[in-house]
């Protein structure tokens, strides 16, 4: 496909726990790294990372909880990715 020109683009990116929810559980950092060929890199630190929530069951042990995740541009006015992130706390 051709790629979308972020030239005077603005990305953000959040999590959100609900997709009803009002304010997201951290937003990451977003970095255009090659405007003119539609390149962007999304990041978060340690800090916003141990924001996100784990499940704990009864007896202890941690589970993979969904959450939800979106990709805007400004000038597009548009979100050009969604979808379900699972907050795995095996993985670091």
């Amino acid at each position: 496909g051709v790629p979308i020109s972020l030239v005077g683009c603005t990305v953000t990116a959040s999590i959100k726990r609900k997709i009803s929810d009002q304010v997201p559980l951290v937003s990451f950092t977003c970095t255009i790294t090659g405007a003119a060929a539609g390149q962007f890199s999304i990041s978060l630190t340690a800090a916003q990372t141990a924001k996100l929530p784990v499940q704990i069951n009864n007896n202890g042990s941690k589970e993979m909880l969904p959450c939800y995740y979106d990709i805007f541009v400004s000038v597009l006015d548009e979100r050009i990715i969604e979808g379900t992130a699972f907050i795995d706390p095996a993985v670091t």
